[in-house]
Formats: structure tokens, C-alpha cells, sequence
């Protein structure tokens, strides 16, 4: 599975997400072991991290 990370605020995001989408210069799609590795927190609204597994 893939993720959208935002450049500007740092965090990774689910495609299907309802929170507002960033512009397309600012974002990169790569997946979540890479997102926390760059220093990416998970998304709060989807738990693109995987939070609510726990």
C-alpha cells in the first residue's frame, strides 16, 4: 500500500483521505516505513499509521 506524504506539514496520508488534499508540487507517494524514516507522522483523521490496529 502506498501513502501521500505532504512536504509542507510532514504528514503521510491514505489516497482515500477526506482531509483536505495538498497541491500536487508537495506531494510524494512512497509508503509508510519510508514516511516514518524521513521524520512523516501518520495522519490523525484515516490513521494512515495504523493506530487504531493497536
Amino acid at each position: 500500500m502506498f501513502f501521500l506524504w505532504s512536504k509542507t506539514t510532514k504528514i503521510f496520508c491514505r489516497p482515500s483521505c477526506k482531509s483536505r488534499i495538498p497541491n500536487r508540487e508537495n506531494v510524494i507517494f512512497l509508503d509508510k516505513e519510508e514516511a516514518l524514516k524521513a521524520g512523516y507522522r501518520s495522519c490523525k483523521r484515516c490513521k494512515s499509521g495504523g493506530e487504531h490496529l493497536q
